[in-house]
């Protein structure tokens, strides 16, 4: 049995500066993992990078007013890791996520339709208590949801690496940083951190053949990456990159 816990929770922070911060809790909590308490970090060297992990919950961290950084946000608000999240427009000197953005059910951002990066969904749903990855043009929005992110593009689903969803993509191909979220049989997360120029291609296979991730289903969609890839852990030091880069979204761990 899965209980899911779900909670909206607005935080101001206080720095040097007074900067204002959004900070939006997502919680899955399954009875037989409490909380992040087994989060640990593997250090990879092929490519060069990390995967972090498990985490049921976790803070959507919007920064869009006053930009900052991993390395500040885990400092001032006691993370113990915090990475980039999806990705942002600029326009007119503001910042915003780009594409869909539906938090306890309030939107905080509107679909983009008609785009090859941003042609999937990432939702966790309440009552299933399910983190799904789907097409936007073969997703159904649920009932009640506590996240709802446009992002992509999915690079495995159920074990299989997702080839057309990564040929249609804009970057798909290419090599770049990338920050990419590894869903467990739809409930547990990890995040795989690549600081390394690596295809979406070769980002699945590490995934597919990680030794942790065997005998689990599999699914896994790209958030953001090149120049956006930034991380930063309070307890590893190798766990850190770009960690003072400015932006305006974040995943933030307790």
């Amino acid at each position: 049995m899965w209980v899911a816990e779900y909670s909206l929770r607005p935080t101001s922070l206080v720095m040097k500066t007074f900067l204002l911060f959004l900070v939006l809790a997502i919680s899955l909590s399954p009875q037989n993992l409490q909380s992040n308490s087994t989060f640990s970090y593997d250090i990879l060297n092929k490519p060069d990078g990390v995967v972090a992990g498990p985490f049921t919950s976790f803070d959507f961290i919007t920064c869009f007013d006053t930009l900052t950084s991993a390395k500040e946000l885990a400092i001032e608000m006691d993370y113990s890791f915090v990475f980039n999240a999806t990705y942002f427009d600029y326009e007119s000197g503001i910042f915003s996520h780009a594409g869909l953005l539906v938090i306890d059910d309030s939107v905080y951002s509107a679909l983009k339709e008609n785009d090859a990066q941003l042609s999937y969904i990432w939702s966790i749903e309440k009552t299933k208590s399910h983190s799904e990855v789907e097409h936007m043009e073969l997703w159904m929005q649920p009932e009640t949801t506590s996240l709802i992110v446009q992002t992509g593009p999915r690079i495995i689903t159920n074990s299989k690496i997702d080839t057309l969803g990564i040929m249609y993509s804009i970057n798909g191909n290419h090599s770049r940083e990338r920050t990419i979220v590894v869903i467990l049989d739809k409930k547990i997360h990890y995040v795989l951190l690549v600081k390394d120029d690596v295809t979406l291609t070769e980002c699945a296979k590490l995934i597919l053949g990680y030794a942790k991730f065997k005998g689990h289903r599999i699914d896994a969609i790209n958030l953001d990456g090149g120049s956006s890839t930034a991380y930063f852990s309070q307890i590893r030091e190798q766990a850190r990159f770009r960690e003072d880069k400015k932006l305006p979204l974040f995943i933030g761990i307790k």
